[in-house]
């Protein structure tokens, strides 16, 4: 098999099997080929047993790690891939977005990321709602969190190892905090046509425990590392912004509410 351009590092504690195997399937059924590198604890080695046989490209790393130290082990062990992004173990890449993001990073050499639309749904896998943000979203990322979604997207992995990776201490927005680091290093881009990615929300998963949180530590790495523009504006209409953002999760989970 030729050697990938592109790696994808799975953080996982290994108890959410059914959904690392969706995770893994949607990668291998790409049209472009990736490393994947799952990382997880090794006292759930044996939870992943039968994905190890399943799925016999992907690398398995029993390391005790934690999720932001897990993708920053990977990063750094796997750096001799020209492209990269993590993925939670619950979501999916769709539309064959790893061949879409890579065609159009080479054509773009001054471009750092690209992103897409992201599909919200459920344990289930059943559509929620979708986002598909603007082109100039990312003239946005600076005040409004997650304007860009980094899942399902791509950046170039020797930009990412120069800003240090993602600060292990931003558990709760690291798509927030590499994205905004990035602007340092080159363009963000958005891949037109269908979503690249599928964002499950379930009462697992970590954006629906710690939505709240989540948004507040974003303001706080936007406060860090955003210019002097965008903390001017998230001192105006910070607030107003994280209610907004509050009201639309919880309209998608009111619909998951009602789906099941």
């Amino acid at each position: 098999m030729a050697k990938s351009r592109t790696l994808i590092v799975i953080p996982t504690l290994g108890t959410r099997i059914a959904m690392l195997d969706e995770c893994l399937t949607s990668i291998s059924d790409q049209k472009s080929h990736a490393t994947v590198v799952v990382v997880h604890p090794p006292e759930n080695r044996s939870n992943l047993e039968s994905l190890i046989v399943s799925h016999p490209d992907v690398i398995f790393e029993s390391k005790n790690l934690k999720m932001i130290d897990s993708v920053n082990y990977a990063m750094k062990k796997y750096s001799n891939h020209e492209f990269a992004n993590w993925i939670g173990d619950d979501d999916l890449l769709v539309n064959n977005s790893i061949s879409r993001c890579e065609d159009l990073l080479l054509k773009n050499p001054k471009v750092v990321g690209v992103f897409g639309g992201c599909t919200y749904v459920d344990e289930n896998g059943c559509d929620l709602a979708t986002y598909s943000p603007l082109k100039r979203s990312v003239n946005f990322i600076g005040f409004i969190p997650a304007a860009i979604k980094l899942e399902g997207g791509l950046f170039r992995l020797n930009s990412y190892l120069d800003v240090g990776g993602v600060d292990p201490k931003y558990v709760l927005a690291p798509d927030v905090y590499i994205t905004i680091r990035l602007r340092e290093k080159g363009l963000w881009k958005k891949v037109s046509g269908l979503p690249v990615s599928k964002f499950r929300i379930h009462n697992d998963s970590v954006t629906a425990k710690f939505q709240r949180a989540g948004i507040k530590e974003s303001r706080k790495i936007q406060k860090m590392y955003g210019s002097t523009l965008d903390r001017l504006i998230l001192a105006l209409v910070g607030l107003i912004i994280q209610e907004v953002k509050m009201l639309l999760f919880f309209l998608i989970k009111k619909k998951h509410v009602f789906k099941t």
